[in-house]
């Protein structure tokens, strides 16, 4: 009896994984059945295009959170660089922002390259500083001197130019941070800035760092 029912439920097994598609065997069962969990534990990898269409399909409010959190790493960057490197880290970042503010100006204003292939029609580029700057006078007061002058960013080529000039550095402000993480060091150790070792006291550390 003991046999014919062990027969029996090996039979409602065997019709049973039949319906349900499942493989058949001692050996079999059990490495599906781990696959299935497997894949029932481990979300699908999202790919790098799916990722780019993500951020290219979101909308412009969280575009513009991902570019502020990229923007903060990279002064989160610089401000460890001036604590490691001082006056190297902001020649550095001052060095790379004259030589791009310079190199645009010139582009635009011999006419190498026109500026609507960067930023558009310039006359709405030149409007967007001029608001800009207008805006910054409630928290600046300094600023409304140059109130007068505002005029000039419209009739003058040359300053339009240069508008244009700054508008497109700004642009470029997060490749100039990965530049200046990534000079800084070699600079240091050219020109003989060796940083103070992290392992000294903050006493120690803020005294070697006022001797260099």
């Amino acid at each position: 009896m003991a046999v014919q029912a062990a027969r029996a439920w090996r039979r409602r097994l065997m019709k049973l994984l039949r319906e349900r598609g499942l493989p058949r065997g001692r050996e079999t069962l059990p490495a599906a059945a781990a696959g299935e969990g497997k894949e029932q534990l481990e979300p699908p990898r999202e790919s790098l295009s799916s990722r780019m269409r993500s951020f290219w399909s979101s909308s412009r409010d969280e575009k513009q959170q991902r570019v502020r959190r990229l923007a903060s790493r990279g002064r989160s960057g610089l401000v460890e660089l001036w604590r490691r490197y001082g006056w190297v880290a902001i020649g550095t970042y001052a060095s790379l922002y004259v030589v791009t503010l310079g190199s645009v100006f010139a582009v635009f204003h011999f006419d190498v390259v026109e500026p609507e292939l960067i930023v558009g029609d310039p006359r709405v580029a030149v409007e967007k500083i001029i608001r800009f700057i207008q805006k910054q006078e409630e928290h600046v007061p300094g600023l409304a001197m140059v109130e007068p002058y505002l005029e000039v960013l419209r009739d003058r080529p040359v300053a339009t130019d240069l508008a244009l000039a700054w508008l497109t550095a700004k642009l470029t402000e997060p490749a100039r941070m990965l530049l200046t993480i990534g000079l800084t060091p070699r600079l240091a150790r050219l020109a003989g800035r060796v940083p103070p070792p992290e392992e000294q006291e903050p006493e120690e550390r803020d005294k070697t760092r006022a001797d260099w």
